[in-house]
């Protein structure tokens, strides 16, 4: 029998990750942590900076990229609590320093929040969970009625070994041995894909209860514009948003927007990207802040998702068939845009052709298969099928579902 557990303190913590504005701290912590404020929790957001990374950034802009996240969450009455650290997610240096690293950490968390009985530390990633496991080892039982709740995001075994090629097999073993043990000590475990569940529910008797399936969260309901299809349809504007680079490369951006101006050669691509340096031969890059985005994706036709067009490591197949997503995917359909997605990208791929919200395309030729892709009629349906999933994906409805879920003490 299940027992609910209200009103206890969320604590988010991240790792490795820098808070600075319009990146996935702001989308999905910030706004998060605003919710549930709202919501009526008490909260607070512990963030190990990497400090390499913030060190380039204030000498590049002479200014702390901190500030913006210090001010929104004061305003709101959010306790933010901060501290440099050499964690950096996808470096395997870090991860063979890994227990030092965290340890230093945990000793961190100790100093500050030994005093929190009872709240949900909600960690963002393996090293967070990672920080907050060794804080309640440190304190014994004196956090009383704590729990830990491991955010995976993504699969750091895969990301290990395509990070460290020479040595991939030996990091994927031992970042497997170290996720197995997250999973295992952790309160409870979410996961992003179905692979990812199933292989978080294999390490363990009857894990299956701890282990849950979450969507990833797109926008603020109030944010959220209502469509105008005949206005995207007389702009043809294809988009991208967010950064091109580790999982999503240009090339394969511009290979498949040659592929639509085969049957749209009056198509405009769109690339929403904070790289001010960003140059397409295809596109035009347009900067916008994250509270922006919602209204520049409503003058698209469609968004592109184009993953990599290089798939000969089996760690980079692997990648994209058992660990993606994808945020802009989530905000994509939040909008009730639909997607142009790379096969390579199964689940995903899988996930728009049962729901009939937008087409996968083969990189091999950038040609599109559905009858009527030509169509405005195609176009609309799809819209409107992007336009069903769009409350699924909605801050609210996601963030209400995943604060039930770790509140619930079975």
């Amino acid at each position: 029998m299940s027992k609910t557990v209200t009103l206890r303190r969320i604590v988010f913590v991240t790792a490795g990750e820098l808070p600075f504005e319009n990146t996935l701290q702001e989308s999905q912590v910030l706004e998060t942590a605003l919710l549930y404020k709202k919501l009526g929790r008490e909260v607070s957001v512990v963030s190990f900076v990497p400090i390499v990374p913030f060190l380039l950034f204030f000498a590049r802009h002479r200014r702390s990229p901190l500030q913006f996240f210090r001010e929104k969450y004061a305003l709101h009455g959010i306790d933010f609590h901060c501290f440099f650290s050499f964690i950096a997610v996808h470096s395997w240096i870090v991860f063979l320093c890994k227990n030092v690293l965290v340890r230093r950490a945990g000793n961190r968390l100790k100093k500050e929040f030994s005093h929190y009985d009872g709240a949900i530390f909600l960690a963002r990633s393996y090293y967070a969970t990672a920080i907050c496991l060794s804080f309640r080892t440190y304190l014994g039982r004196s956090l009383a009625g704590s729990s830990v709740v491991f955010d995976s995001r993504s699969l750091l075994s895969i990301e290990l070994a395509i990070k460290a090629p020479a040595f991939k097999d030996w990091f994927y073993a031992r970042s497997i041995a170290w996720e197995k043990e997250l999973v295992s000590l952790s309160d409870k475990s979410l996961a992003m894909t179905g692979s990812a569940k199933d292989r978080f529910i294999s390490y363990g008797k009857n894990f299956n209860q701890k282990v849950h399936l979450i969507r990833l969260s797109g926008f603020q309901k109030d944010t959220i514009p209502g469509v105008d299809f005949e206005e995207r349809w007389k702009n043809k504007y294809f988009v991208y948003v967010g950064y091109l680079g580790d999982w999503h490369h240009l090339d394969a951006l511009e290979k498949i927007f040659e592929g639509i101006k085969r049957y749209f050669p009056d198509a405009r691509l769109k690339i929403l990207s904070n790289n001010a340096s960003l140059t397409s031969r295809t596109g035009s890059v347009v900067t916008a802040k994250y509270r922006e985005v919602p209204n520049l994706l409503n003058e698209c036709l469609a968004m592109i998702i184009p993953g990599s067009s290089t798939m000969e490591d089996k760690y980079i197949r692997m990648q994209y068939e058992q660990n993606m997503f994808s945020t802009k995917a989530a905000e994509g359909l939040n909008c009730s845009q639909p997607l142009i997605v790379n096969e390579r990208i199964s689940g995903l791929s899988e996930f728009v052709r049962k729901n009939t919200c937008g087409v996968s395309v083969s990189l091999d030729d950038a040609r599109f298969s559905p009858d009527g892709f030509q169509s405005k009629e195609f176009w609309m349906r799809a819209t409107e099928s992007a336009a069903t999933l769009s409350s699924r994906f909605e801050r609210e409805y996601n963030g209400l579902e995943i604060l039930q879920l770790i509140e619930n003490e079975t």
